[in-house]
């Protein structure tokens, strides 16, 4: 029996909608983590395997958040289990 169209779209949206949920939720424990000064230089671009994955401005902002990164795994695992590990890109923040 063919599965219709409607239905498939709604699954792909509702499936969606909790990624976007989940991901929302992701960001609200990374920031308990980060310093007001320390956000202006990173984002977070989302999970990719089972890791983090931030894109920071500089290396110095690089530096920082290795330096929190055990408290951000910390706050993370609390509700994500399945996070493993962290990714920092540095590049264009603006642009991600």
């Amino acid at each position: 029996m063919a599965t219709k169209l409607k239905d498939i779209l709604h699954s792909f949206l509702e499936t969606k909608q909790n990624d976007i949920l989940k991901q929302k939720k992701l960001e609200k424990e990374i920031k308990k983590t980060l310093s007001e000064e320390l956000q202006k230089h990173i984002i977070f671009k989302g999970v990719r395997k089972d890791k983090l994955v931030f894109c920071v401005d500089s290396s110095v902002a690089h530096y920082q958040i290795n330096l929190v990164k055990k408290d951000i795994l910390k706050q993370v695992s609390k509700n994500f289990e399945n996070i493993t590990g962290l990714v920092i890109e540095i590049g264009d923040i603006k642009n991600g």
